[in-house]
């Protein structure tokens, strides 16, 4: 369903479970839809006795897409650095809101939030913004941004930081996607490339946006 949470933006997530049990809401990354949190996880969640919520970051699946500066203007800004009249469409400040309010439009009082990667980001800084309102943080794959901490590899860098040869095609986006698996998903649980694939097309029928994926990063 997509509900609007003020602001002319909307939020398109999955509400699941019995409106009564304690809620966990289920954060994605970086240019990733709600489909990255798979049913069969979610429904684990809900039989386990919890309201399971996952949606779609702005920019993203069917939550509002922006319409600031993308593409060459925004790489320009950011090589350049910010001008006076240089704006950012977002901050990951305004993403952590945009999950109290979710949480507010859906009459959800406190919750668990669970981010992955850059909805670990996000995560940790609704926690810290709204913390009556979180009950527990789980920040997976994620950072504070702290340059102390250990870094990815360099070979996961590069495979995170490669665009696709052509981000409208749904080939070349799977391709990727499954090369990428290969490098930063789990040797003891691999993502078969047939899943990969499904959720890629899955991705494109429900909304894709790169421009969306640079103004996130």
């Amino acid at each position: 369903m997509i509900v609007e949470i003020g602001g002319g933006a909307a939020i398109g997530c999955d509400d699941l479970g019995n409106s009564s049990h304690p809620v966990v809401i289920l954060t994605g990354g970086l240019a990733t839809q709600r489909t990255v949190w798979p049913d069969s996880l979610c429904t684990a969640l809900v039989d386990a006795g919890y309201r399971v919520i996952r949606f779609d970051n702005r920019d993203t699946g069917e939550s509002t897409w922006s319409k600031a500066p993308s593409g060459a203007d925004l790489l320009r800004m950011v090589k350049s650095g910010f001008g006076s009249n240089d704006q950012v469409a977002y901050t990951i400040d305004d993403l952590a809101d945009d999950v109290v309010a979710l949480m507010d439009t859906l009459k959800i009082e406190r919750a668990h939030v669970v981010g992955m990667s850059f909805g670990g980001r996000i995560a940790q800084a609704a926690a810290m913004r709204h913390p009556q309102r979180i009950t527990a943080l789980v920040s997976m794959m994620s950072t504070t941004g702290n340059p102390g901490l250990p870094s990815s590899t360099p070979t996961a860098t590069t495979a995170l930081m490669t665009p696709p040869r052509d981000p409208f095609d749904v080939a070349a986006v799977t391709e990727l996607a499954q090369s990428q698996q290969r490098i930063i998903g789990s040797p003891g649980y691999a993502m078969p490339d047939d899943y990969v694939r499904d959720v890629v097309a899955l991705n494109f029928k429900r909304g894709n946006n790169p421009e969306g994926v640079l103004r996130q990063l």
